[in-house]
C-alpha cells in the first residue's frame, strides 16, 4: 500500500516539477523581453517599471528553481522506497 502512495506522490511531484521547470523558462523568456523594452524606453518612470518587472521575474525563477530541488529530492527518496518495496514483494 506504502509503494502505491509513493509511486502516485512521485507522479504529483514529477508534474510539479514539470510545471516549476516550465515557469523558470517562461519567465526568463519574460526577463529577456523586459530587458529590450528597457533599453527602449526612455522615461524613468517605465525604466523603473521594467526594473521592478525583472527583479520580480528574477524573485520567481529562484524561488521555482528551489521548489525544482526540493521536488528532485523527494523524488529521489520516493523511488528509494518503491524499489525496496518492490525487491522485497519479489523475495
Amino acid at each position: 500500500m506504502a509503494e502505491e502512495f509513493k509511486k502516485m506522490e512521485r507522479d504529483i511531484l514529477e508534474h510539479a516539477e514539470e510545471h516549476d521547470v516550465d515557469v523558470v523558462a517562461r519567465k526568463q523568456k519574460d526577463i529577456a523581453k523586459h530587458e529590450e523594452e528597457l533599453k527602449k524606453d526612455t522615461s524613468k518612470f517605465m525604466k523603473d517599471i521594467r526594473e521592478k518587472e525583472i527583479q520580480h521575474d528574477e524573485n520567481v525563477i529562484e524561488r521555482k528553481q528551489e521548489h525544482i530541488g526540493k521536488d528532485e529530492r523527494e523524488i529521489t527518496a520516493d523511488n528509494k522506497v518503491i524499489e525496496e518495496a518492490e525487491a522485497k514483494a519479489k523475495k
